[in-house]
């Protein structure tokens, strides 16, 4: 009897969190307000219409992408303001009914330490890459806000002349009206979808372990039975 409400425990768990996934995907973003992805609003930046066609054709140009020009935020970190994130936030409307995807790259790296292997582990140093699947109307507006994992600046290198830059890796059904790149320093409390699914994969994979174990053990313990019968 305990073993099996464990199980029901576990499967109720795994239920509540799909539901949760599920409900927090379909919910409409909204711009980022403080105490969510940081405390505080650090540095932003607002790309023109002229950066935005530059990075659309980029994304759809077939010249090396390690040669192309990405649009950048400096600022500067100290390691007692730890940590920070960048979040993108991108409004636009959908060109035809159908699905709308955009998928961005977002690099976070000190730009005053020379970026070879030996000194990678003190630069601070993060690459994101995020994205967002939507079906939606012909002309149908959307705002999709996207954030990278929080990261934290090393102490030895106060005060940490950062830089984050973005490049646009793919789009689809998309006319661009705005993109804005923030950077957010302190804890918050919004997690990044991927975050939410490998929380939800680990609970599922805890329920199919424990499931399988319990199998096993009724297995053996009938075998074990069958066999004092038979004696």
């Amino acid at each position: 009897m305990m073993i099996n409400s464990i199980l029901s425990h576990l499967k109720r768990i795994a239920f509540f969190c799909c539901v949760t996934f599920i409900a927090a995907c379909g919910s409409q973003d909204h711009a980022p307000k403080p105490g969510e992805y940081g405390q505080i609003l650090f540095q932003h930046a607002v790309l023109s219409t002229e950066e935005i066609q530059q990075l659309l054709s980029e994304s759809q140009s077939d010249t090396n992408t390690l040669n192309t020009k990405k649009f950048a935020v400096d600022y500067t970190a100290t390691s007692s303001q730890n940590p920070y994130r960048a979040v993108l936030l991108v409004k636009g409307r959908a060109m035809i009914s159908g699905e709308v995807s955009v998928k961005f790259q977002i690099d976070n790296y000190n730009a005053a330490i020379q970026q070879t292997s030996s000194n990678l582990m003190q630069m601070g140093a993060g690459i994101d890459q995020v994205e967002r699947l939507e079906t939606l109307d012909a002309g149908q507006e959307f705002i999709f806000v996207m954030d990278g994992a929080p990261f934290s600046v090393n102490a030895a290198n106060d005060p940490n002349s950062m830089t984050s830059q973005i490049s646009l890796l793919e789009s689809r059904n998309v006319e661009f009206q705005s993109i804005e790149l923030q950077i957010w320093q302190g804890k918050g409390s919004q997690y990044g979808v991927m975050r939410y699914l490998w929380f939800i994969g680990l609970v599922l994979l805890i329920v199919w372990v424990y499931h399988v174990i319990v199998e096993k053990k009724a297995d053996q313990v009938e075998d074990f039975l069958n066999r004092r019968k038979r004696k």
